[in-house]
């Protein structure tokens, strides 16, 4: 055990705990003459300019359920900031977002407010269940039963892909394993987007789902 506790610390900490600097959160309105992104970090609304070819207003139009025009979505997306576009509506705003990826978008939850330095979330549906995974231990969840924690033992990182092992703290009987895959996930109850898929197995028990890097 030693040695393995060695080989955990000489190993970098993996992406998915890591803050997605790469990536501008917020919130997007869509209607007639409306395209605005309202970044977290208050900076002002910037004109949104969908590079996606349609995954982002597909994606707005589905969570919004046929509502009123200019509801708003929580998205993180990846892109460019540029200067003002002299055009159109367009030319009302300060600057514009062009956005190349969707990376995650949410008609419900804490959108802006969800912050969790250093904690990867997981979850799923039917039967409902929530993973919260830290490099080193885990807190998993059942519907209506106490949480689960695990010590994280072994990892195995690739690209776009990422294997745990661990073994619970309590008494070390239960076992679990969690697959990663960065790949495209969509929430079966809420239609929310997400771009990693979990596979969490409990005792040899599967649990499938999406999850999200934290900021």
């Amino acid at each position: 055990m030693a040695a393995l506790a060695c080989t955990q610390s000489n190993q970098q900490t993996p992406t998915l705990f890591l803050p997605d600097t790469t990536a501008y959160r917020g919130y997007y309105v869509a209607g007639h003459e409306v395209r605005a992104f309202h970044p977290c970090d208050q900076i002002g609304p910037r004109w949104l300019v969908d590079s996606t070819d349609g995954v982002l207003d597909d994606a707005f139009a589905e969570l919004v359920g046929g509502a009123l025009p200019y509801d708003s979505i929580f998205f993180v997306v990846r892109g460019r900031m540029t200067s003002r576009i002299n055009d159109g509506f367009a030319a009302d705003y300060s600057g514009a977002l062009v956005v190349t990826e969707l990376r995650r978008a949410e008609g419900e939850g804490l959108g802006c407010n969800d912050v969790s330095p250093g904690v990867f979330k997981a979850f799923g549906n039917e039967p409902f269940w929530s993973l919260e995974m830290s490099p080193d231990t885990f807190a998993f969840v059942r519907l209506g039963e106490p949480a689960l924690t695990f010590a994280v033992n072994d990892r195995e990182p690739a690209d776009g892909r990422w294997m745990f092992r661990g073994t619970g703290v309590e008494a070390g009987l239960d076992r679990i394993g969690v697959e990663v895959n960065e790949r495209r996930c969509v929430d079966g109850m809420s239609g929310a987007r997400f771009s990693y898929t979990v596979r969490v197995d409990l005792n040899d028990e599967p649990y499938l789902g999406c999850g999200r890097r934290p900021f």
